[in-house]
């Protein structure tokens, strides 16, 4: 599934000029920047956005909650250079923009 993902992410990527080298995955790289093509090996610094469906709980264990994610998705993994150069703040104002859903 992650093969597939990567494939059709590098794709699309091709299609709209975001990168010009693909290199296949390697046995030390376990994803590839989605930006810049470049390989992310293990133990590499990376940056990765992710969707999270979760609910927080309380229990005497744990009086100030815990967390359980019931479902996480990637959105988007990127090399520590590219990540380094992404616009946090852009970021979050186009993710607080409220949505218009069709009547």
């Amino acid at each position: 599934m992650k093969k597939d993902r990567n494939k059709q992410t590098i794709k699309n990527a091709l299609r709209f000029g975001k990168i010009t080298n693909v290199r296949p995955l390697t046995s030390s790289c376990y994803e590839t920047c989605e930006w810049c093509a470049k390989e992310i090996a293990y133990g590499d610094a990376a940056l990765t956005i992710n969707r999270h469906i979760e609910h927080m709980d309380r229990t005497k264990s744990y009086p100030d909650g815990v967390v359980t994610v019931d479902q996480a998705d990637v959105l988007l993994t990127l090399c520590a250079e590219c990540g380094n150069a992404l616009d946090v703040d852009a970021l979050k104002h186009i993710l607080a923009a409220p949505i218009r859903r069709p009547r």
